[in-house]
């Protein structure tokens, strides 16, 4: 699916590599956050994960994915480009490479949490 037309869904999209580097991150997710694309790019994924989720991402998120290929339902809280923090629910997968030199890349979809 085209970026363009992951700009259309109504949730988060962010794909990353084997690497953790953030590769793609769609028009919602960028919107709730506040960060431009061109900030995100190439940057770790842990740029937008407070200490504590980022040990959930190494310990259960990525573990997940790599293992399963899937992720179904994790809650991850993320960080705001103005400082404060949004929790997020989170499914993903892992993405086959289109050869076999290629790294895998994994892809999640994120939605808000409304707060009560």
């Amino acid at each position: 699916m085209a970026l363009f037309e992951l700009d259309q869904l109504p949730c988060g999209i962010l794909t990353v590599s084997a690497r953790q580097k953030i590769l793609a991150i769609n028009l919602p997710l960028r919107s709730w956050l506040g960060y431009s694309e061109q900030f995100l790019l190439q940057q770790d994924i842990y740029q937008l994960l407070p200490p504590a989720s980022r040990v959930l991402f190494l310990a259960h998120v990525l573990p997940a994915i790599q293992h399963y290929g899937k992720l179904s339902g994790c809650y991850l809280t993320l960080r705001k480009q103005n400082g404060h923090q949004i929790d997020m629910l989170a499914s993903g997968k892992a993405i086959a490479p289109e050869h076999a030199a290629a790294e895998p890349t994994y892809q999640l979809a994120l939605l808000p949490v409304p707060k009560n």
